[in-house]
């Protein structure tokens, strides 16, 4: 069997040792005993958790004769790079360095060392929260006022800590929690400590860069970001798994993930949907999904086909996987709930390969109900009015049945070009069955730009105008409004 040894200081890194797990003989190597801890949980897999030096690797690597060295370190360890790629020159060993993916935002202030930034931020006033770790924290201690101003955000292990008391910050300006970091988080703490500036690091995707991006500009604080340094030449995390694929013969199963992003904005996409989107090398999807994602994740193949051709687009993203890409194939809200699961099921067929994965996401009709209010409270049906794979005469029986049994009902698919008639002769079938004066909703764009809502009676909602951007909400008979908003009484006593 192959030996491998992995310097798995990142996501990236670990993710990796995942895929390689069971195909040959790996030591997985981190700095600290916080990230061996992370190793351990991989099984089958030798954990060494402690700083090595160049003499060190050396002497490793001379007496395990490693068929294969993967730095997988953190951008910003470029000594510990070095020390790696010079005790494999040294001892004949193959090397091979997995990158990150960067990008910089435009507005923000860049600096391209520690120093620079600790003599910028001396210009600038206000409060800070730092992002960068422990290890440079003594370069800020030369701030004015650094006690007062400053807070740090650092792992929560015994030296990270300590680090911040040697420098003198008080406990309640240190920050010792463990990522990721979503969006919502990095705000909450902005505000906590009345910060004005957010510094970070350029550390790509999967280091919660642009978590701090969105945070700082939703929370109106400056950004200034401390660029990469440069890096000896690698390769993608995909390509990094076609290069190990090819050299050793290794086996690791293709994987599709099948990933709901829910009504399209990040803070309503799970944290899951994020970590696949961030580990993927391709993004496969309808390209107004793509077009939603792409900003948050560059860096990434990506690859769409219009409307009506989702086989061709579920069989592109399959082909990708068993060519040794990781893909992730986006669907608007739930990834189950008309979105493009079963239809990857399909086209696999009956192979176990490539291995597939679904996420789900936050569907329509819950998105729509949130904004509406509460009505989705009891029993529900959600049919969609779009008749190229179902034939009308099943959605009519479908809408009927829903009527009568009296449920909250859903329509996704109103209305489009081909169809603008749709929801009339939906409504048309409904009002055998219930009254003109029923409530109803709909909300378009949901969780996007230009965002609208609109609570309406269902004879009003006959002549409403719709298309493909809205859902509409069709509400029981216990539906009523409070405040303005729809709410369907679950039937709690004293109520």
């Amino acid at each position: 069997m192959y030996k491998l040894c992995v310097f798995a200081g990142t996501a990236d890194g670990r993710q990796l040792v995942e895929r390689l797990a069971g195909q040959a003989e790996i030591l997985a190597c981190a700095a600290t005993e916080y990230g061996g801890e992370l190793l351990e949980e991989i099984p089958g897999v030798e954990v060494s958790a402690q700083r090595l030096d160049e003499n060190q690797m050396e002497e490793l690597f001379r007496q395990r004769q490693f068929d294969c060295v993967i730095d997988a370190t953190h951008p910003y360890a470029p000594i510990v790079t070095e020390n790696i790629r010079s005790a494999c020159e040294k001892t004949d060993t193959s090397y091979l360095r997995l990158l990150r993916d960067g990008g910089l935002p435009e507005g923000c202030l860049f600096a391209d060392s520690t120093a620079q930034a600790v003599e910028m931020l001396k210009t600038l006033p206000g409060n800070i929260l730092l992002t960068t770790g422990s290890k440079e924290l003594a370069a800020y201690a030369a701030l004015p006022d650094y006690a007062q101003r400053v807070y740090a955000r650092v792992l929560p292990v015994e030296a990270s800590v300590a680090a911040c008391r040697e420098t003198g910050l008080p406990a309640a300006h240190i920050y010792a929690v463990q990522g990721p970091f979503p969006e919502e988080l990095n705000v909450a703490m902005l505000h906590a400590c009345n910060a004005q500036i957010l510094v970070t690091k350029q550390t790509g995707s999967k280091g919660g860069f642009f978590e701090k991006v969105s945070a700082a500009q939703k929370a109106g604080v400056t950004l200034l970001v401390i660029g990469r340094p440069e890096s000896a030449p690698g390769v993608s995390f995909g390509e990094a798994v076609r290069l190990l694929q090819q050299r050793f013969d290794f086996r690791m199963t293709p994987q599709v993930t099948v990933v709901g992003i829910g009504p399209g904005n990040y803070e309503n996409m799970t944290i899951r949907a994020d970590t696949a989107l961030r580990a993927c090398d391709a993004i496969v999807g309808y390209p107004v999904y793509v077009d939603l994602v792409r900003d948050r994740y560059p860096g990434k193949e990506l690859h769409s086909t219009p409307m009506t051709r989702e086989a061709e687009r579920c069989q592109l993203a399959l082909e990708l996987a068993r060519s040794g890409k990781t893909v992730a194939m986006v669907c608007s809200g739930d990834s189950g709930i008309y979105g493009m699961a079963a239809l990857v099921y399909e086209l696999r067929g009956e192979a176990q390969e490539p291995e597939i994965q679904v996420v789900p996401g936050l569907t329509a009709a819950c998105s729509a109900a949130a904004v509406l209010g509460a009505p989705l409270t009891h029993d529900f049906a959600v049919i969609s009015l779009s008749d190229r794979l179902t034939p009308w005469e099943t959605i009519e029986k479908r809408l009927d049945c829903a009527a009568a049994a009296d449920l909250t009902i859903a329509l996704y698919n109103p209305a489009s070009h081909g169809r603008p008639d749709h929801l009339k002769r939906a409504c048309d079938i409904l009002l055998r069955r219930l009254p003109g004066e029923r409530l109803c909703g709909i909300v378009r764009n949901i969780g996007r730009e230009g965002q609208s809502s609109r609570i309406l009676t269902l004879a009003e909602l006959r002549e409403a105008e719709v298309d493909m951007f809205c859902t509409v909400l069709i509400g029981s008979a216990a539906v009523k409004t409070v405040a303005g908003q729809l709410v369907t009484p679950r039937g709690y006593r004293n109520v």
